[in-house]
C-alpha cells in the first residue's frame, strides 16, 4: 500500500526518493540530496512535510539509546529494486509509442 504526500509516493516502510532541494536530516542536518544507497537517492520520511521529518539513510538504519532503527537493509533493496523495475517498465512504455 502506498500513501500520497506533498512530494511524491511514500511506501509503508517511510522510504523515498523526493523532497525539497534544500530539506535536511532531522539527526545529523546533512542535506538529504548526500543520502545515497548504492548509487541511489534515498532517505525516510517521517512526516507528510515536504521540508521536515526526514532522516538520511545513515541515521535511519542505525540503531542507538535515543531512537530506535526505522528501517532494514532489506527493506533498502527491496525498495531500489522496485523503483529500478518501474524506470524499466517506463522507459520500455516509452519506446513503444
Amino acid at each position: 500500500m502506498k500513501v500520497k504526500n506533498h512530494v511524491g509516493w511514500l511506501t509503508l516502510s517511510g522510504l523515498t526518493n523526493q523532497a525539497r532541494n534544500d530539506a535536511q536530516c532531522d539527526r545529523c542536518t546533512m542535506l538529504l540530496k548526500f543520502s545515497n544507497w548504492k548509487g541511489h537517492n534515498i532517505f525516510y520520511s517521517k512526516s507528510k512535510s515536504s521540508r521536515h521529518g526526514f532522516l538520511c539513510i545513515k541515521c535511519a538504519t542505525s540503531k542507538n539509546r535515543e531512537a530506535k532503527r526505522k528501517v532494514t537493509i532489506q527493506q533498502l533493496d527491496e525498495y531500489i529494486q522496485k523503483k529500478f523495475r518501474q524506470i524499466i517498465k517506463r522507459g520500455k512504455e516509452d519506446k513503444l509509442i
